[in-house]
């Protein structure tokens, strides 16, 4: 669980009371009519199976918002989720993650109150961890202090609370969301440390998971979209793309039932079943290259250690050995990605070809030969578009009535 990793009002450790703190108008009732569906925009700042780190993903966020005013939030993250983020250390990159459906760039155009659409943010950045295990980060708050900053420049108003539990950010994001109108913007945030299973609250220990949940995250949003909404949810943490995962599989499933009888809308829905298939397999590659060669290179630098204590020709002969064998493995895993790719690429780039005459979407190139870690990065981010136009073909559909 490595982590990853002013303008705003920085409140730290409340919770929000039975008072809604965000909603400043009086309940309007409801006319017994659903809102049409919102549209939600999810970014992540690594894959499933990579950490994300300090001064890299919030940071280049801040810059993309800053140099580009012009662009509405969800085109600035998009562009962040066709980036390669490069750190260096064990894992070199990390790639931005995106998921989005609804119908994109709806942001509000005032910030008035009340009868008329508003726009808010509540971040939550945490530094503090109280396990020594999940170890204290210095980036989160001042970082994120940042993101506030850009957002209220953009109109939004603009919380952050920072060191918060699990239950604390569950009760400051669905404050926000119960304040919700039709049309509303919205911007939660997340900085800190993730785990496979969800963002990381500050109270966490090895023998008490302190997490929100991927499922939280992604039942939070859909209560924005639900009121009509638009939901932006910027997550800044290790393992974060789980999130996007779980978004677009839920996603998937709702369109499913709505386009039982549709069969182009099946088509496309199998195709991004495809798509996120083939994801996998590449993280599960990913996962065991990156474990194989971790083990080797902790030895070697073992080794190392203990030939600064006592030089002797055994240790030697040792560590020579690990770095042929390191050498050896990292050979035969760069044959398994060239097999592995070769399964994949003909249909892949079939698939991609379809996609973009069906929705009119630029899709990226992929790389050549991915035959090292960070290149499977590339393709991931790849077939992130590819599986987030096969959705967007099925919801156009929806919205067209077609058959």
């Amino acid at each position: 669980m490595a982590g990853h990793g002013g303008a705003a009002t920085v409140q730290k450790r409340n919770v929000p009371s039975e008072e809604n703190e965000y909603d400043e108008c009086e309940d309007e009732g409801t006319t017994g009519t659903p809102p049409e569906e919102g549209s939600a925009t999810v970014i992540a700042a690594a894959t499933s199976t990579e950490w994300s780190f300090d001064n890299s993903f919030t940071p280049a966020l801040i810059e993309a918002l800053d140099k580009n005013p012009h662009l509405g939030i969800d085109e600035v993250l998009l562009m962040m989720g066709e980036k390669t983020l490069f750190v260096g250390g064990e894992q070199p990159q990390h790639h931005p993650q995106v998921a989005q459906h609804g119908q994109k760039g709806r942001e509000a155009d005032n910030t008035s109150e009340c009868g008329e659409n508003a726009r808010k943010a509540v971040l939550v950045a945490n530094n503090n961890y109280l396990d020594q295990g999940a170890g204290p980060l210095p980036g989160p708050i001042p970082e994120t202090r940042q993101l506030a900053g850009e957002l209220e420049q953009r109109g939004y108003k603009t919380s952050q609370h920072d060191d918060q539990s699990a239950v604390e950010m569950d009760a400051h994001y669905n404050s926000v969301i119960s304040s919700l109108k039709a049309g509303d913007d919205l911007v939660l945030a997340f900085s800190g440390h993730g785990a496979p299973e969800g963002l990381v609250g500050i109270d966490y220990t090895w023998s008490y998971y302190d997490i929100f949940s991927n499922a939280q995250v992604e039942s939070t949003i859909s209560g924005a979209t639900s009121r009509g909404a638009n939901i932006r949810f910027i997550i800044d943490s290790c393992h974060s793309g789980s999130v996007t995962d779980l978004v677009r599989s839920e996603r998937r499933n709702e369109l499913a039932q709505l386009t039982a009888d549709r069969f182009d809308s099946q088509m496309y829905l199998g195709t991004a079943a495809y798509l996120e298939n083939s994801k996998q397999k590449i993280k599960d590659y990913v996962h065991g290259r990156v474990n194989a060669l971790n083990g080797v290179n902790w030895a070697i630098e073992d080794v190392k250690y203990q030939l600064a204590q006592d030089s002797n020709l055994l240790l030697r002969a040792k560590l020579f050995a690990l770095q042929a064998y390191k050498s050896y493995l990292t050979s035969l895993l760069n044959e398994k990605a060239d097999e592995l790719w070769a399964e994949m690429v003909i249909n892949l780039n079939a698939i991609k070809m379809l996609l973009s005459f069906a929705t009119g979407t630029r899709m990226p190139a992929f790389p050549a030969k991915p035959t090292h870690y960070n290149t499977f990065g590339t393709i991931l981010d790849v077939l992130e578009v590819m599986e987030n136009a096969a959705i967007l073909a099925v919801e156009k559909e929806v919205a067209e009535g077609g058959d």
